[in-house]
């Protein structure tokens, strides 16, 4: 019996599937039988299998003579596999050489029914992490509840049975399979899979890894707006159902049902969203049916009731590059108004923006991604003599992350983000002796989300020079704010025009450090006697920062009796990725403005940056990237926990924060700061303080320096 069945359904992957097949046939683990299924290609994917079954007795080809899709394929395939477990690959990807010797491994030696491995999605052959990435964020935990299982099913992408190997008793014991001739096939395979394992060990940072291109023209690529894959989403709807009747025939607990509920809801939130308004009515009709929870099915009522009402009678607003259009629709039948986009461009200002002498613009051109820096490079410029205007989004704006600054010479701008190509070509901009973008890469695509789509697909970030051609005339006056050097524009690196918020030992020397930490007047508090308080801020994610950790700190302090603290967390999170614990102890506020986040700065007494120093991917911030936490930390004077890894690159030290080593000694820098006398705690204050004038000195001094270029 070989030790590893691995499934390749192959339809019309030609390009892709000799890269496949080599990367299976050549794995370590060579007590392997390779079962291939074409689909009725018709291209020559079938002759490139049967070349290979030829070099190779390993494998199987199974050719069908009619086109049956993806979960027809895999269950013929499993028909057919003797192995002991089974594994399963997509015939455009590709698996790294130990793949399948690793998984295997951990499911013997952990005694478990279904281990898993890294998938990270990759275009060019690049590991895109802007998309997708799911690295080793669960430490290798055993999941032996069905509680636990379930929960763990729409996380890190397990949905898909390519990070996957099953015991093949498993599935034929259990009588699993997949979904036929539908798309979303794997859901239903997936939650049977793990309601009925024994045991699910998941991935850590040493788990192989599966590499998924993202292609154009792949099943999960599609133009999902077209009326051809309108399939795509009911299809979702009809799995959906499926696995709600089978949570009931199996009577799943509440609480574990409520948490897949949850996460059915937001899915069909997602593809309500996307899909073409042809259908939508039908579509949220359809989805009304689904036995989901009563406030969400009222919910997609009226919106199908909304959607019905527009189709007799509606005006919406239609943007194209150089002009904006009023349609009004009334019966189905549309008339086009259309009108001169400058004269849109009194949303920009109060009248006219006129332009003063010795004036500098700031522009940010994304939505709530780097606006934390636009008060510090504000204050600074301000202080040097300029006029600053500040041209942001209209979120950014809602944010409010200038509200304590309060200068006449400072003037702040709201814009919609598709007049910012309008207002870039406006001869406004030639009045401007400087121009500083606080973040270079944009995050979207001006006019066309799914043209931003396709380019953060290609696996890289897209520039301001691209979206914006008309701003090359100008890149002697152009400076740019990098938090990741690596992504410098190597002309304005070369022109000394990159600006970096931190210091970095690099070979390229020309950028220049200036760090904005100011945000206005801050209230200098002493430590909070009874409660020591805790803030930490940004995205909590599972595979996003250390939050892992510290909710398993956490835990712990409460167990060890340690009450007399809390904790403010600020961002976005999943609340399906914390239990019912979590939130008792950690006071989740979502994103807020910025009027906020500064009111809970001055009252907490310690800053929670959470890098990961066991985490490569955190190894960004000692070498190339920072942090927005950073900034928040010396503005507002908040002595912070953070790892000695990451300490001496941004000037912190035993003096002015708690420095600890690993993340097992996370839990004893938390006791220590709830310990921490309120006279230390004023010592590290004002060596903190000290280290903040010292950043403002030097960054003002090389602010004045590079404004001369």
């Amino acid at each position: 019996m070989p030790k590893v069945s691995v499934i390749i359904p192959v339809y019309n992957v030609e390009q892709y599937l000799e890269r496949c097949l080599d990367s299976v046939i050549n794995q370590t683990l060579k007590d392997i039988e390779i079962i291939c299924v074409d689909d009725c290609s018709t291209d020559n994917s079938l002759e490139i299998l049967t070349r290979y079954a030829k070099d190779d007795s390993r494998i199987k080809v199974v050719a069908l003579k009619e086109n049956k899709k993806q979960g027809y394929a895999r269950n013929k395939a499993l028909k057919v596999a003797t192995s002991e477990y089974i594994g399963f690959i997509d015939s455009d990807d590709e698996i790294e050489l130990n793949y399948y010797e690793k998984l295997y491994n951990k499911a013997k030696e952990t005694n478990s029914d279904i281990a898993c491995a890294n998938i990270v999605a990759v275009k060019s052959d690049k590991i895109n992490k802007a998309v997708w990435l799911r690295e080793g964020k669960n430490d290798g935990q055993k999941l032996c509840t069905i509680f636990e299982k379930l929960k763990r099913v729409y996380e890190n992408s397990s949905t898909s049975p390519c990070k996957h190997i099953y015991k093949a008793e498993l599935l034929k014991n259990s009588n699993i399979g997949f979904s036929e001739g539908c798309f979303h096939e794997d859901q239903l395979f997936n939650i049977k899979a793990y309601y009925f394992a024994n045991q699910v060990i998941l991935e850590n940072e040493n788990s192989p890894v599966y590499k998924y291109f993202m292609r154009d023209g792949s099943t999960t690529r599609q133009d999902l707006k077209s009326p051809r894959y309108k399939k795509f989403f009911f299809d979702q709807l009809f799995v959906i159902q499926e696995i709600i009747g089978f949570l009931k025939l199996k009577k799943i607990d509440n609480v574990t049902k409520a948490v897949l509920l949850k996460d059915f809801e937001q899915i069909v939130t997602n593809l309500s969203n996307k899909i073409n308004e042809h259908y939508l009515m039908e579509f949220l009709a359809a989805a009304s049916k689904l036995e989901l929870n009563k406030e969400f099915i009222k919910k997609l009522k009226k919106d199908r009731n909304k959607v019905f009402l527009q189709k007799i009678f509606s005006v919406k607003n239609e943007i194209r590059p150089n002009k904006k259009y009023k349609v009004v629709s009334v019966f189905g039948v549309k008339l086009k108004f259309g009108f001169n986009i400058d004269k849109l461009l009194c949303i920009l200002k109060p009248k006219n923006i006129r332009v003063r002498r010795n004036s500098i613009l700031l522009v940010e051109v994304n939505d709530i991604d780097h606006a934390e820096v636009l008060p510090g490079y504000a204050k600074y410029l301000l202080d040097l003599g300029y006029n600053v205007d500040v041209v942001l989004t209209e979120n950014n704006y809602r944010m409010n992350s200038l509200c304590r600054i309060k200068d006449k010479n400072l003037r702040v701008y709201p814009i919609k983000r598709y007049f910012f190509g309008k207002f870039f070509n406006s001869s406004l901009i030639k009045k401007y002796s400087k121009i500083f973008f606080t973040s270079y890469i944009t995050y979207y695509s001006i006019g066309s989300l799914s043209s931003a789509e396709l380019k953060l697909w290609d696996g890289r970030y897209v520039t301001i020079f691209e979206h914006f051609p008309v701003l090359n005339k100008y890149r002697n006056k152009i400076y740019t704010v990098e938090h990741h050097l690596d992504l410098a524009d190597k002309e304005l690196l070369k022109n000394k025009h990159v600006i970096s918020l931190a210091k970095f030992d690099t070979q390229d020397k020309n950028f220049t450090m200036v760090n904005p930490n100011y945000f206005g007047e801050v209230k200098n508090t002493n430590k909070n006697e009874k409660i020591t308080k805790f803030i930490t801020i940004g995205t909590f994610f599972v595979f996003r920062k250390n939050t892992e950790l510290l909710t398993k700190t956490v835990r712990l302090l409460k167990e060890q009796g340690f009450d007399n603290f809390e904790i403010c967390a600020i961002g976005q999170y999943k609340p399906q990725d914390f239990s019912s614990d979590d939130f008792k102890n950690i006071n989740f506020m979502g994103r807020v403005s910025a009027d906020i986040v500064y009111d809970k700065l001055e009252q907490a007494d310690f800053f929670l940056p959470m890098l990961d120093p066991e985490n490569p991917d955190h190894d960004r911030y000692i070498t190339t990237g920072t942090s927005g936490s950073f900034q928040l930390i010396y503005g507002f004077n908040k002595p912070c926990l953070i790892s000695e890894k990451f300490a001496k690159p941004h000037y912190f030290d035993k003096n002015n924060s708690v420095v600890y080593k690993t993340n097992s000694d996370f839990i004893e820098a938390i006791k220590q700061a709830i310990n921490m006398n309120p006279e230390d705690y004023r010592t590290m204050q004002k060596n903190l303080t000290k280290t903040t004038d010292k950043i403002r000195t030097e960054s003002m001094q090389n602010l004045k320096e590079i404004l001369k270029t």
